[in-house]
């Protein structure tokens, strides 16, 4: 029988924090290449950190020699008590001894050449805030420093020339600091407005499925206030055509995610080495968005 499967791709950048606006790239081929050492020095080593009580762990760890990525396998180990069963059966529970867990494993794809993390996220598996933690814990384990690691989101530029050619809007939200919210007070007061920090402003149509912002109009917002350093938020709702569903894009902030799709049998193991292959050519081939620069 025949599964399918998506498998959501997020990308980040290896950075520490300094403040709220600063960071710097932090390349992790030495600390990975210390801790594969180890892992090819001996066969049952594992480097293991507790996490809201969770162990946390990395299964395996691979570089390739001939692109320079290292592929990283890790693991949230889980002793939640779960059952099994049929469409129609009783549910019967999976026994857990004392140290057993489920393990609940994703793949890391990294590029030393760009600090580039491609991580894969499943509902149950570690997040990218706990590998953050795992991996500044690990930086103080070898190098007796306690950095601020950040795995700071890739935005995808796609999504703002995406939204700036979009046939149908539905909704504009947008937020200004700064001088800039002089621009918009000067709309509604005559006079000076003290003590403004910012302003947020939602325009919106009626709820008809039918229903649309002018499109000439909105264009000349958006691309009035894009660029503007002051603009905190600037999103919008857009369709491609009256019948499909509402898109939102943040012209801003828009992650950069990939997906991918599987179709397999009960004796086809969705493995990690497949993901990691796939992830491999998403990353090389054909993506402009993937292009990332450091």
């Amino acid at each position: 029988m025949s599964k399918q499967k998506l498998v959501n791709i997020n990308v980040f950048y290896s950075c520490e924090l300094l403040d709220e606006k600063n960071c710097y790239y932090i390349d992790l081929s030495e600390l990975l290449d210390r801790i594969k050492n180890k892992y090819e020095e001996d066969n049952l080593y594992k480097e293991v950190v507790n996490l809201n009580n969770d162990p946390i762990r990395i299964k395996k760890i691979h570089k390739e020699v001939d692109t320079g990525y290292y592929h990283i396998v890790m693991e949230r180990l889980d002793d939640t008590k779960y059952s099994k069963t049929t469409l129609y059966g009783d549910p019967i529970d999976i026994g857990l001894e004392n140290n057993e867990y489920i393990s609940h494993e994703i793949s890391i794809l990294y590029d030393p050449a760009k600090k580039v993390l491609l991580i894969q996220r499943n509902i149950s598996s570690l997040s990218p805030s706990g590998i953050e933690k795992f991996l500044r814990t690990l930086y103080l384990d070898y190098y007796e420093e306690d950095i601020f690691y950040n795995l700071v989101t890739a935005v995808d530029e796609r999504a703002r020339t995406e939204a700036l050619n979009k046939p149908i809007y539905r909704k504009i939200n947008f937020k200004v600091t700064g001088e800039s919210t002089n621009d918009l007070l000067s709309v509604v007061s005559e006079n000076e407005y003290e003590g403004v920090e910012s302003i947020e402003i939602t325009i919106t149509t009626n709820r008809s499925p039918k229903a649309e912002l002018d499109n000439d109009t909105t264009k000349k917002i958006l691309n009035k206030w894009v660029d503007n350093q002051e603009v905190e938020k600037l999103k919008v709702d857009v369709k491609e055509d009256a019948e499909q569903t509402v898109e939102n894009i943040d012209l801003l902030k828009h992650a950069l995610r990939r997906s991918m799709e599987y179709t397999y049998s009960d004796s086809s193991e969705l493995n990690s080495d497949r993901i990691f292959d796939d992830m491999k050519n998403m990353y090389r081939n054909g993506d402009d968005a993937l292009s990332l620069k450091v």
